[in-house]
């Protein structure tokens, strides 16, 4: 059995409950559950983002720089594996200049790197691919 309530309404909110029993073919008693039950649900929801919603942003920044982070290495390695499969020639352990050049081509590949990363930055939706 249901407990019976007894609610005072506005004549106007109780004449907008009439039409609109009538029209629905359901109670009363059914259209104010309804309502009250979309209203409880909604401040639920409410309670919900004040108890997590800080914590869910901070989540949001934490997922925000790892996918950087894997921009970041993913971008390294298309550069890595592009300079070693079309520019990086092999070269003997003994060879100082070769050396030296190997250097050079590793100081050109950061700022490749980073020249990318800053243009993927600047245009968001990119993903950081170029």
């Amino acid at each position: 059995m249901r407990p019976r309530h007894n609610l005072y309404l506005e004549p106007k909110l109780s004449k907008q409950l009439d039409e609109l029993a009538r029209r629905s073919n359901a109670t009363k008693s059914a259209i104010v559950c309804a309502a009250l039950n979309d209203y409880f649900r909604r401040r639920a929801g409410h309670e919900l983002d004040e108890m997590f919603g800080t914590r869910l942003d901070r989540i949001g920044g934490h997922v925000g720089r790892l996918q950087r982070d894997v921009e970041v290495l993913l971008e390294s390695l298309s550069l890595l594996v592009l300079h070693q499969l079309t520019v990086g020639p092999g070269f003997g352990a003994g060879d100082a200049a070769a050396h030296a050049l190997g250097e050079q081509g590793f100081d050109r590949f950061i700022t490749e790197v980073g020249r990318r990363l800053a243009r993927a930055e600047k245009a968001p939706g990119r993903g950081g691919r170029p």
